[in-house]
């Protein structure tokens, strides 16, 4: 997934999508963070995809979200998760996630009630075939 953000940061279409099926090969769905980032290039290539936007309370989302933000940017943690194959590029992962997603939507993710509604309008900004938009209130 790292090598996806490094191609869509390039501009590189082709090999992007070439990626993403690879990523997703096998798999009937997908949700949440990463796959959010590349809505577009997913809709490109799997034209009749149904997408379900989900719309929370921006303040009840970034009290969800902080304690895996504040986590994964500990300086020690990519030298522990190294060892471990599936985990070791999460924190690199999740920096592509972050820069990608402010790039997105040119919003700052200090404040998360403009975050999030930016992100929101950005996603409905995209050409759907199929979009489903419902609330979520845990």
């Amino acid at each position: 997934m790292v090598e996806a953000y490094k191609a869509k940061k390039m501009g590189g279409k082709e090999r992007l999508h070439a990626l993403l099926e690879d990523i997703f090969a096998g798999f009937v769905g997908c949700t949440d963070m990463p796959p959010i980032d590349f809505i577009p290039e997913l809709l490109e290539i799997y034209p009749d995809a149904k997408v379900i936007l989900t719309v929370r309370d921006p303040h009840r989302w970034a009290q969800s979200i902080k304690p895996v933000a504040k986590n994964t940017g500990l300086w020690w943690l990519p030298y522990r998760l190294w060892p471990v194959p599936g985990w070791r590029w999460l924190p690199t992962l999740m920096k592509e996630i972050g820069t990608c997603s402010r790039n997105v939507i040119a919003a700052d993710d200090k404040y998360s009630d403009p975050y999030l509604g930016e992100f929101v309008l950005w996603s409905r900004s995209c050409s759907y075939g199929n979009l489903t938009a419902c609330s979520f209130d845990p």
